[in-house]
């Protein structure tokens, strides 16, 4: 591509919740320096094994295109999720079974466990059913293993909003001059803060209410 479509924007942001059929909640991040995208796609990683879901890194081409000094520490001291494996037996085991934290185990290839895919409605074992209740049944576990542990996703920096009169919401690398202007508006008499998604899906609705 040349001309506008080479220059930053933020479209996809929309896209990464709603480019769906409905019947998941999505969890993307969004990181605004090279360090963050190094550390949050670590951290995609691990939400998308603790929640056995797709997790989005939403970068952009400006941070893209950064040249920023990136500390990278030792293999033993970055966080691992490992994934959550059943303990049952073989033929006890429901691959859609979601237990308490409505995230059902999922196996390794060869381990023994029985795996039915389908992209149709589907019970506990796998199998299509064409009916309401378990359409109801399937959608409230995939929306629930997200809503219901929302505070374990939501992640977000605020900067000078304790006193502050106007807060500014924002996201990847607008954040980075956002900040700036906060700073302006600060020292212009204007009690300015920021409030940076680091995670923009789940939204942060009550965080920025409070």
């Amino acid at each position: 591509s040349t001309g506008l479509p080479t220059l930053v924007g933020q479209g996809d942001v929309m896209q990464a919740k709603w480019g769906t059929h409905g019947d998941i909640q999505a969890i993307a991040v969004s990181p605004n320096s090279p360090q963050e995208c190094f550390d949050l796609t670590i951290r995609a990683f691990n939400l998308a094994e603790r929640f056995r879901t797709p997790v989005i890194v939403l970068t952009d081409e400006s941070v893209g295109h950064m040249t920023e000094m990136v500390e990278i520490p030792g293999p033993e001291s970055i966080k691992l999720v490992k994934r959550k494996k059943p303990r049952m037996k073989p033929e006890n085991y429901l691959p859609y079974e979601g237990g308490k934290d409505m995230v059902p185990p999922m196996p390794s290839a060869g381990e023994g466990y029985r795996i039915i895919t389908t992209g149709l409605t589907h019970d506990e074992r796998g199998y299509p059913v064409i009916n309401s209740e378990a359409q109801e049944k399937l959608l409230d576990r995939l929306t629930r293993k997200i809503t219901d542990f929302k505070d374990e996703i939501t992640d977000y920096e605020e900067f000078l909003v304790d006193d502050a009169d106007v807060v500014v919401v924002t996201y990847g690398i607008s954040s980075r001059p956002s900040k700036a202007a906060v700073k302006v508006a600060r020292a212009n008499g204007i009690k300015a803060g920021l409030f940076r998604l680091r995670t923009v899906w789940p939204f942060p609705e009550e965080e920025i209410r409070d």
